[in-house]
Parts: C-alpha cells; sequence; structure tokens
C-alpha cells in the first residue's frame, strides 16, 4: 500500500506545472482564513448561519480547499470534494469582484483538476455564473436537486 502525499505536498507537484500570474499564489486553505473566506461569501450573497466550529470543520473536511492570494491577501478560494477517482464536485469557488475577468477562477478549477485529472468535474452554478462555466467547457445537465434535512414523518413513524 503507498501512502498519500500529504495536502501540501500534493498541491506543491500541481502547481510546478503551472506558471501562476506575478504576486499570484495558491496555498492550502487554514483556519485563519476563515474570516476572509467568510467576507467573500457574504458579498457574493452567500451568508452562511453555520456556527464557526461548523464552517472550519467543512474546509477541513473538503479537499480541495485552496485559497489564492494576491501580495498576501486573500482574494479568492475554492473548496470541493472529491472521491479522487471518478468525481470532483465544486462546492464553492470565488473569486473577489476587484479580480475578475483575469482567469483566475479558471485558474483555481484548473489546478484541482490536475490533482485529479481522471475525474469528472462537477458544480452547481447560480444563473449569473453559466455563461462563465459554459465559456470553460462545462455543459449543462438535466436536472440538479437540493434539499434541507428535515425529519420526514413516514421516517419517524418507521422508528417508532
Amino acid at each position: 500500500m503507498t501512502q498519500e502525499p500529504t495536502r501540501q505536498t500534493q498541491l506543491e507537484a500541481v502547481l510546478k506545472t503551472f506558471q501562476l500570474p506575478p504576486a499570484i499564489a495558491i496555498r492550502c486553505w487554514t483556519a485563519d482564513d476563515l474570516a476572509v473566506t467568510q467576507q467573500l461569501s457574504e458579498q457574493n450573497n452567500w451568508p452562511t448561519q453555520h456556527e464557526q466550529a461548523e464552517l472550519i470543520a467543512s474546509w477541513y473536511n473538503s479537499w480541495p480547499a485552496l485559497v489564492m492570494t494576491s501580495d498576501e491577501r486573500v482574494v479568492g478560494y475554492v473548496r470541493a470534494l472529491t472521491d479522487r477517482y471518478i468525481l470532483l464536485h465544486i462546492a464553492d469557488l470565488i473569486v473577489d469582484p476587484a479580480y475578475r475577468k483575469q482567469g483566475l477562477g479558471r485558474l483555481l478549477l484548473d489546478v484541482c483538476h490536475a490533482m485529479y485529472p481522471r475525474t469528472l468535474m462537477a458544480l452547481v452554478a447560480e444563473e449569473v455564473a453559466v455563461p462563465f462555466y459554459v465559456q470553460l467547457g462545462f455543459r449543462a445537465g438535466d436536472r440538479s436537486y437540493a434539499k434541507k434535512y428535515t425529519p420526514s414523518t413516514s421516517l419517524r413513524e418507521i422508528g417508532s
């Protein structure tokens, strides 16, 4: 059985294959990034009602979970989930509006996909972001569904 590389080692190996724009860096997310990633989320109308511990756990349980910096300032991030072989699901992708139209969102997605190049990259996009993803070669699926957990009456009755 082979030992898996650490996340940082895996990211560093992939980044060697990219030429990043001047002053731009990509690194693994850390808990110190929580405030700024939440601020970017809120600026993009993605507020959260979760507790800080839950948010930190969601980032640590996600991979790839990367931030992009410009001169040490976080200007974007991507949070994904993967089984490493078949599917790479992009959960969140945000680039600060002041840094858009520079290919940085594409770069974050490309770095993620380079980590797992044989996977299918999938995501759910807001309507305003659809042209961006179509331009990158994503195609629309038939349907997507989401549901927040609420206990079903029938399931409660079955357990009684």
